[in-house]
């Protein structure tokens, strides 16, 4: 399969099981922190929808600007606006899931453009120097970080209220 249309596939997969991790997560609990826990039982700080805001925010900020940058555009200069005061404004579930599937849809309409050479080309990032298949691998091992997080919330929560509440009540075992 071509490196392009293969990174199409992961994109819109990626897409899909993101949306199928969110839908795994209770309504009510989309905007709330995860409970406390310590070491590998801790499901994070952020809430089912700071995961959803930052993939997309991710995407549009960074991911983007880097792939037109290899397709012969000036450096991207990452200083977008503040992640977390653009969260403040734009919490909305239906709003992150948009952006997301915008972000995505811009992706797949540049990827087609790039040369079979380019991908290899090693560029200087803010990752250091890279190809652009490093950077587009780092978009999808992103998204998967982001599902195993949003799944981690849906599975997870009430084993780690459990634990936590056994713990302050010295009943752990």
């Amino acid at each position: 399969m071509e490196t392009a249309q293969w990174f199409c596939d992961q994109l819109a997969q990626g897409l899909a099981d993101f949306e199928h991790a969110l839908e795994q997560v209770p309504a009510d609990r989309l905007y709330v922190e995860p409970p406390p826990a310590a070491g590998e039982d801790s499901l994070g700080e952020w809430p089912a929808a700071r995961h959803l805001f930052h993939l997309a925010y991710y995407e549009q900020h960074t991911a983007i600007p880097a792939l037109h940058y290899w397709i012969g555009e000036p450096y991207p200069h990452y200083e977008g606006p503040d992640e977390d005061a653009a969260w403040e404004s734009a919490r909305e579930i239906e709003r992150g899931i948009a952006m997301l599937r915008e972000t995505r849809e811009w992706q797949m309409e540049l990827i087609p453009r790039v040369l079979a050479e380019t991908w290899r080309h090693v560029h200087h990032t803010g990752w250091g120097d890279v190809s652009l298949r490093w950077a587009m691998t780092k978009t999808i091992q992103h998204t998967h970080e982001h599902i195993n997080g949003v799944l981690r919330l849906a599975l997870f929560w009430e084993m780690t209220e459990t634990h936590a509440q056994q713990a302050e009540q010295g009943t752990a075992d």
